[in-house]
């Protein structure tokens, strides 16, 4: 699942993502994601976007 939302996440840079489409994408509540993809990438979802956003 944190797999799948990070190749949406990589697919979607260039548009205006945010927490609720990323969760929507792997197919979880907005709450229950964010804690998952934290604990799995020690980042929040916007602090990964944004991270790959500047290396790019």
């Amino acid at each position: 699942m944190i797999h799948k939302s990070i190749e949406f996440i990589e697919q979607h840079l260039e548009e205006d993502l945010d927490l609720e489409k990323v969760a929507k994408a792997a197919g979880l509540s907005k709450y229950h994601f964010h804690r998952i993809f934290r604990k799995y990438v020690n980042k929040n979802v916007l602090e990964y976007i944004r991270a790959r956003r500047t290396i790019r």
